[in-house]
């Protein structure tokens, strides 16, 4: 009861276009007992409004944060990728300059295997945020049914390709890697 005062005594100082933006869903973040109240008060008021059933709104509400976190989520897993990635690829590149990081160095010479596992990591999640991304980004259920081939994410051939493409790039990374080393040895005249 007396956060309900509380709720009551800061939406009273708030202005008319304010209360409506809670009422109608505009402004999220507030929970039922703040958008009724905000109601309450409009009412009060005498302010004219669409009285949006909450039901309604809780669900738009829920879909908007919903929304919200899968696009925090991708932006974390691809943060995480590219540094995951950009790691892989300095532990191949520093040892060629004498240097190496700190935290890679214990493993010795399977430091090179460990690379190699970072920079398919990194490349995955990379991968699989961008996928996450165009998924997110087409509208539900409004698209028409593919003619050509159908959508197979999750199963062992979406996978296998996925594995081959990291693969792909390790292997391009490597011999970029390897040329580098090359030139850098001065083996090529």
């Amino acid at each position: 009861m007396r956060e309900e005062e509380e709720i009551r005594r800061r939406l009273e100082a708030k202005s008319d276009e304010h209360l409506l933006d809670i009422v109608e869903g505009r402004d999220l973040g507030y929970r039922d007992v703040a958008v009724r109240i905000a109601g309450e008060t409009l009412r009060r008021r005498g302010v004219p409004f669409d009285d949006v059933p909450l039901a309604d709104l809780q669900q738009e509400m829920t879909q908007r944060e919903e929304e919200s976190r899968t696009l925090r989520r991708i932006r974390e897993d691809r943060s995480a990728g590219r540094d995951i990635l950009l790691l892989g690829i300095g532990a191949f590149v520093l040892p060629l300059f004498g240097l190496q990081f700190s935290i890679l160095s214990p493993l010795g010479s399977a430091t090179v295997l460990v690379a190699a596992g970072l920079i398919a990591l990194g490349a995955t999640l990379l991968h699989s945020a961008d996928r996450a991304e165009r998924a997110a980004s087409e509208p539900q259920g409004t698209e028409e049914p593919r003619a050509v081939r159908p959508n197979r994410e999750g199963s062992p051939r979406a996978w296998l390709a996925t594995a081959r493409k990291v693969l792909m790039v390790t292997a391009g990374i490597y011999l970029l890697i390897a040329l580098f080393a090359l030139l850098m040895r001065g083996a090529w005249r």
